[in-house]
C-alpha cells in the first residue's frame, strides 16, 4: 500500500507530544529532547514521562506511558540502555505507548 501524507502527519506535524524518559537534567539525553521540543516553539501540549516528577521545567509529567492523556500523536522514547544491561527496557515502554493507542 502507498503511504499517504496523512499517514505521516502525526510524525511530521503532531498535535501533542510525549517524551518518555524525560529528565530534569538538561544535559542528559531525555532532558535535551524535552528542551529541544519546548524551545523550538512547539505549540501543542507536551508531556514528560518520568518515574517521580510531576513537572519538568514547566512541562507536566506523568509516571508512566499508561498515564498519558488521550490524543498524543507522537511519543519520543528518550531512554538509553546501560552498556552492561541488555534488558529490553524500551520494549515495555513502547508496549505501554501502544496500549494507549499512541501512534
Amino acid at each position: 500500500s502507498d503511504v499517504c501524507s496523512s499517514d505521516l502527519e502525526p510524525l511530521l506535524a503532531p498535535r501533542a507530544v510525549a517524551v518518555i524518559g524525560a529528565s530534569r537534567d538538561p544535559a542528559k539525553f531525555g532532558g535535551r529532547i524535552l528542551q529541544a521540543i519546548t524551545s523550538a516553539g512547539f505549540r501543542g501540549p507536551v508531556y514528560a514521562v518520568h518515574p517521580t516528577a510531576t513537572e519538568i521545567r514547566g512541562v507536566p509529567a506523568v509516571n508512566s506511558a499508561r498515564s498519558l492523556p488521550e490524543g498524543i500523536d507522537l511519543a519520543v522514547v528518550a531512554v538509553l540502555l546501560a552498556r552492561r544491561s541488555r534488558r529490553p527496557v524500551t520494549s515495555s515502554l513502547i508496549t505501554q505507548s501502544f496500549d494507549r493507542r499512541q501512534k
